[in-house]
C-alpha cells in the first residue's frame, strides 16, 4: 500500500529522465544501471518508451539489454526487458495500481518469464530489485505536489503524451 494517487505511480514511468537519477544503483558501490532512452515515443495513442539498460559491475560494462515500457491505461503498465536471444530470455513485468482512496493506492507487480533453470532464480532477484527501485520512487510519490497548470520542459514529451492518452478514461 502506497500513500499516493494511482495516477502519480503509472505516470512516473513516463518520466524517462528520472531513471538515471533514481534507478541507477542496484547494489551500492557494486552494481549499477545506465539507461539510454529513445526520444521516439511510438505512434500508438499511449506512449511506448524504448531504450537500453547497461549493467555495470564495479564500473565495468557487463551487458546492454533492450527494454520496452508500455502504459496501457491509467492503472496498468508493462515492462519487457531483454529479447528472445538474451541470456535469460524476455522478462515481462506488469504493474497494476488499484486506487483504494484518492491518496491511497495498492500496487501489485507480476513477473513473467520463460520456464528455465535460470528463470527460477529471477523471482528472488526480482523481488529485491522491485523493493529497492520502488523505494526510491515512494519518496517522490508521497512528497509530490501536483500544480493545476504544470510547466513542462522539452524532456517531458512522454508525460504530456501519457496525460493526453489518459483523458479518454475520464469525464470532464
Amino acid at each position: 500500500m502506497v500513500l499516493t494517487s494511482f495516477q502519480m505511480m503509472i505516470e512516473n514511468s513516463s518520466d524517462v529522465h528520472h531513471a538515471n537519477y533514481v534507478h541507477s544503483e542496484l547494489i551500492p558501490y557494486v552494481a549499477s544501471l545506465k539507461y539510454s532512452i529513445s526520444s521516439d515515443y511510438g505512434h500508438e495513442p499511449a506512449p511506448v518508451v524504448q531504450g537500453t539498460m547497461t549493467l555495470c559491475v564495479f564500473k565495468r560494462t557487463m551487458a546492454t539489454i533492450p527494454f520496452i515500457l508500455h502504459q496501457w491505461s491509467p492503472v496498468l503498465a508493462t515492462l519487457a526487458v531483454g529479447t528472445e536471444h538474451s541470456f535469460g530470455g524476455i522478462l515481462l513485468t506488469a504493474a497494476i495500481c488499484v486506487p483504494i482512496r484518492h491518496d491511497q493506492t495498492l500496487m501489485t507487480t507480476l513477473l513473467y518469464t520463460k520456464r528455465s533453470t535460470l528463470s527460477s532464480l529471477f523471482p528472488l532477484g526480482f523481488q529485491y530489485l522491485v523493493n529497492s527501485q520502488i523505494s526510491g520512487d515512494i519518496m517522490i510519490w508521497t512528497n509530490s505536489q501536483r500544480p493545476k497548470r504544470p510547466v513542462f520542459t522539452r524532456n517531458d514529451e512522454a508525460i504530456v503524451k501519457y496525460r493526453r492518452y489518459c483523458q479518454q478514461f475520464y469525464t470532464k
